[in-house]
């Protein structure tokens, strides 16, 4: 009956059947209870009744939401990607399966538990959750899903330590290959991130003016800045001047190539 909805049984599991502008809709309650059918009927009444409900949202997949999470991310310019891939194997081996309505607050519980049972630390986690609370928005943003469950984020030890004094910085300077002690060092006395120095163009730098630029493309923030330079830092730029390669527009480099990761190191 339109406007009422029904329930009736298909083998052993209970349906429930509902009119949405105009379209009978179909579910399968999961379950072979009719009082958990009623429920959910009950449930998807409430929904119709106040606007929230959606269609097909029961079907959206953990991988739909990695497909938006990445188009989020290109349309938008965002440059941390390459950190959130990391992430999405982590994510992927949990709820790879899941639905997106299956992804409640004691399934991100669970998921806690196992990482942590992993080794991972709680910032870990917590970066993880927070992406995979992100995917979820971008679908309730969309129109796509009903809501976002709130999710509770572990307790962080947000307190830096382990800040080097200047005679340790140097000891550990002279234990690194040479090719990374001028980027170490330029990092060092600059304050920039590793990303915003190792993207450092000839184009940049203003020697005569003793200042090199950050361009916007180049900063984590997208704000451009100048950094004056003096001291060390103005020998460090001018003695990489010697080193500059005519096929290789980077300040710092190996060989000419642009140097890229260097955690191991």
């Amino acid at each position: 009956m339109k406007g009422v909805g029904r329930v009736f049984r298909r083998g052993s599991i209970w349906w429930i059947a509902f009119y949405h502008r105009g379209r009978e809709i179909r579910q399968s309650s999961e379950s072979e209870s009719e009082t958990q059918a009623r429920k959910l009927l009950k449930k998807r009444m409430g929904e119709l009744s106040s606007g929230r409900f959606i269609v097909d949202e029961e079907k959206i997949t953990f991988e739909q939401l990695v497909v938006d999470l990445k188009n989020d991310y290109q349309v938008n310019g965002k440059r941390s990607w390459a950190s959130v891939n990391y992430y999405l194997p982590h994510l992927r081996g949990f709820f790879g399966f899941d639905r997106a309505i299956d992804i409640t607050p004691d399934r991100v519980k669970a998921y806690q538990s196992h990482r942590l049972r992993e080794g991972a630390s709680n910032a870990t986690i917590n970066r993880e959750v927070a992406t995979m609370g992100r995917m979820l928005s971008l679908r309730v943003e969309a129109g796509k899903l009903s809501r976002k469950p709130r999710f509770q984020m572990l307790a962080e030890n947000n307190v830096r330590q382990g800040f080097l004094e200047h005679g340790d910085f140097l000891k550990v300077l002279d234990n690194l290959p040479h090719h990374l002690r001028p980027l170490i060092e330029f990092l060092y006395l600059s304050g920039w991130r590793k990303g915003e120095a190792v993207k450092l163009e000839w184009r940049d730098v203003d020697l005569n003016g003793k200042a090199v630029r950050l361009r916007i493309e180049n900063s984590k923030n997208k704000e451009a800045r100048i950094l004056p330079l003096s001291g060390r830092l103005l020998e460090i730029v001018e003695q990489r001047r010697s080193a500059r390669r005519l096929d290789c527009p980077y300040v710092f480099h190996l060989k000419g190539r642009r140097i890229k990761e260097f955690r191991k190191t």
